[in-house]
């Protein structure tokens, strides 16, 4: 049930609920979602206004003052749904190394099985052995390589995605346009929180537990603010450390030799019904690195749009499309992407001149990388500001550079194309990194209080009621897209959530 803070009457100006979840993007959506056939009341608090989805234009605010890398960290969400509004869906699976290199509470075996619950949830049906040959390029092995296939939704924007159970549940409340006032603690325990509307009419959340689906930023600076106040509450020291992010670069053009198979092992496709992304990743070195070739000619608004209403006509998808951009030369240049599909049961694509390969690592984690409230500012609200500190470790780059070499040398050797490599110096990557918006960390897991902010159940240590849910809870994290994991970890926590 949809609600708007700003029109609606509450009835003594109390909101009762058994878990109140805080965030209406990508987490805790979903976590609603599988919480709605629980019996329990779910009520979820959104700050931002939910979007005439027919006029509005879903795009973020950008600062990108400073250096390129912290514009994740200036990125604001103006609506409901979050990130869903932005990513591309793209669903990019962690390697067993990830989770053996850092605590997780639970085991890689556990995590594959939660992506294939998740996978079935959003109707993907994959079969893992198929998939496996399907990656099989016996000479990557020889580079300390592989080729791996990432999966997309159908339909990325959550608010699109889960339209009819948003406004229509019963069980589930959805309140937006709200402010957070202040947080009660009794007995050890949450006992509500206060929100306000635009007009500054405060009422008070009453919940048995609380979920913090905020995204990494939010979660990390309410844990602060809430620690200011009560010092005696929370006692991690950890709040807002470990923080990390990936590093985003184009290394350099792609010429390509034999068009037939660099597009036989690199264009996109769909299994079962599934478009997925092939991407080669390194199966060694310290960092989770990941590689893609795009061809920067595939941004034509026509064709893109032409895409989606062929989707929303097939799929029966509620995507949302452009007639403006759909003209009949549009659908003439399109025309040559179906002969490509009916000979070759692909995705055309590299069909300019202008072809890079993009790389995405995973950053190692420096201790004195965080997030702090600032103290300069005499902030009366509950959420203070908050200061982010931020440093390289130019090793990344080396193994980022270690890793276009051996890609290079593949494709060389089997004669399908060359990377032109940029001059890849610690200047160059500190120039042109580009933010992924990925910023995980800062609540992370871990085996006690001393080492992290959240147990292996995601509550947050020394709180009976706080749970955590999202990015902010990983200790490190893989070579690209942290989405599936995010939902992967929603539907751990969804399981410890409906036992209460």
């Amino acid at each position: 049930m949809l609600l708007n803070l700003n029109t609606i009457n509450i009835k003594e100006n109390v909101l009762k609920g058994s878990i109140v979840i805080l965030g209406a993007g990508i987490s805790g959506i979903f976590l609603a979602y599988l919480l709605k056939d629980t019996g329990k009341k779910i009520i979820v608090i959104e700050k931002n206004n939910y979007p005439d989805l027919d006029i509005e234009n879903l795009e973020h605010k950008k600062n990108f003052e400073g250096e390129v890398f912290n514009k994740s960290f200036n990125a604001i969400n103006n609506f409901f749904g979050g990130w869903s509004n932005y990513w591309g869906g793209l669903l990019v699976e962690l390697k067993e190394g990830d989770i053996n290199k850092k605590y997780w509470g639970f085991s890689y075996n556990d995590l594959v099985k939660l992506y294939d619950e998740v996978y079935e949830i959003f109707n993907i049906r994959l079969d893992r052995d198929s998939i496996e040959k399907a990656n099989n390029i016996n000479e990557l092995e020889n580079h300390c390589l592989k080729k791996k296939l990432s999966f997309y939704l159908k339909e990325p924007n959550f608010i699109y995605y889960f339209e009819e159970f948003i406004k229509n549940n019963k069980n589930v409340y959805f309140y937006y346009n709200c402010i957070i006032k202040d947080v009660i603690v009794q007995n050890n325990k949450v006992s509500s929180i206060e929100i306000s509307n635009v007009n500054n009419k405060v009422s008070s959340v009453i919940g048995d537990a609380f979920v913090l689906s905020m995204g990494t930023y939010s979660n990390n600076q309410f844990l602060l603010s809430l620690k200011e106040k009560e010092p005696n509450y929370l006692k991690s020291e950890r709040i807002g450390k470990h923080i990390h992010d990936h590093i985003g670069v184009e290394v350099g053009n792609v010429e390509i030799y034999d068009k037939k198979a660099f597009r036989n092992h690199f264009e996109n496709a769909f299994y079962n019904g599934s478009k997925y992304q092939p991407k080669i990743i390194n199966k060694k070195n310290n960092l989770s690195i990941s590689g893609q070739f795009n061809d920067k000619s595939n941004s034509d608004p026509q064709i893109t749009e032409i895409k989606k209403f062929i989707k929303k006509f097939f799929l029966r998808s509620n995507i949302h499309y452009d007639k403006k951009h759909i003209t009949l030369k549009g659908l003439f240049s399109f025309s040559k992407y179906i002969w490509h599909w009916i000979f070759n049961k692909k995705i055309l694509n590299f069909t300019s001149q202008n072809i890079n390969f993009y790389v995405q690592s995973e950053q190692s984690i420096i201790n004195s990388n965080s997030i702090k409230i600032n103290e300069d500012k005499n902030d009366k609200n509950f959420l203070k500001e908050i200061n982010f500190e931020w440093k390289f470790n130019n090793n990344d780059f080396d193994e980022i550079k270690n890793f276009t070499e051996s890609v290079k040398n593949f494709l060389q050797k089997n004669k399908l194309a060359t990377i032109k490599s940029f001059n890849l110096n610690d200047e160059f990557f500190k120039k042109n990194i580009e933010s992924t918006y990925h910023l995980s960390g800062g609540t992370i897991i871990s085996k006690n209080i001393n080492s992290g902010v959240c147990d292996k159940s995601f509550k947050v240590w020394g709180s009976d009621n706080i749970f955590v849910s999202g990015a902010s809870l990983f200790p490190c994290s893989g070579s690209a897209n942290i989405t599936l994991t995010i939902l992967a970890l929603t539907l751990k926590l969804s399981k410890k959530l409906k036992t209460l």
